[in-house]
């Protein structure tokens, strides 16, 4: 697995991943007895969520900085997790039959769950999670849509996306948040004013596609073609 300069090898069973140095080395190896269902990874640290329901984050080194689990469900399990680029936040979606967000605050020696929130109904596969460039704003997938979370004043507003959530990008200022969304072969982009106004949205018909941000342009991928879409007034 290839995060930007970071590069991570899961081992044989599920239940452990090794991050991987340019020379080849192990940095370090973390294992658990239950299967790996979440992962992400900063520049600030490196977030696992587990089968049994636990959360475990460690920071660059690999060093512990938590593990617990969140608890509040009938049925525990990590659906999605995400770091924020500081690694000062983590999010995750837990649970089944009472399935829940909550994000966590992470500071040396200590972390605290600073909000949380139900979803309305579960959903039972994986689910998707993230943040902003700048943290400001962490998202999660729910049933008909998204949730964007101001993690400043932590408050939550919904936006209904058609679709299952294939990846979120948004600019270094704060201006604009993209979301690409599937439904079988029909994908869509939804381009948002924060908090949650959307300004136009796009459909596509592919069998496969990826979106990046870069600068004011929006590289859109599908199938065998790639397109470039600017955005006036973005930097």
């Amino acid at each position: 697995h290839l995060d930007e300069d970071r590069a991570f090898l899961f081992l044989p069973g599920g239940d452990a991943v090794s991050q991987i140095a340019p020379d080849g080395a192990t940095r370090w190896t973390r294992e658990h007895p239950a299967p790996i269902t979440a992962f992400d990874s900063s520049s600030g640290g490196t977030v696992l969520g587990y089968a049994d329901g636990t959360l475990a984050c460690v920071g660059p080194d690999g060093s512990p900085a938590f593990s617990f689990s969140p608890g509040g469900s009938e049925r525990e399990v990590i659906l999605g997790a995400a770091i924020s680029p500081d690694g000062k936040l983590v999010a995750c979606v837990s649970g089944l039959r009472r399935q829940r967000f909550i994000l966590v605050a992470v500071t040396p020696g200590q972390h605290k769950v600073v909000f949380h929130e139900y979803l309305d109904d579960d959903l039972r596969r994986e689910v998707f999670v993230g943040f902003s460039r700048d943290g400001r704003r962490a998202f999660y997938e729910r049933s008909g849509g998204l949730s964007i979370v101001d993690t400043r004043d932590l408050s939550s507003l919904p936006l209904d996306i058609d679709g299952r959530i294939e990846a979120i990008e948004a600019d270094e200022e704060g201006a604009v948040i993209l979301v690409l969304s599937s439904s079988g072969k029909t994908h869509t982009l939804s381009v948002v004013e924060p908090p949650n106004h959307r300004l136009a949205t796009a459909r596509f018909q592919a069998d496969d596609a990826f979106m990046a941000l870069r600068g004011a342009s929006i590289y859109l991928g599908s199938d065998r073609t790639v397109s470039r879409l600017d955005i006036r007034g973005l930097r």
